[in-house]
């Protein structure tokens, strides 16, 4: 179970920086 929240916790900003990072370098 801890395993599943640590992956969940390094994957998540892959998930939501990315897209503002990208959002950033478009305008």
């Amino acid at each position: 179970a801890v395993i599943i929240i640590i992956a969940a916790l390094a994957f998540f900003p892959a998930l939501t920086l990315g897209p503002i990072a990208e959002y950033f370098n478009l305008g």
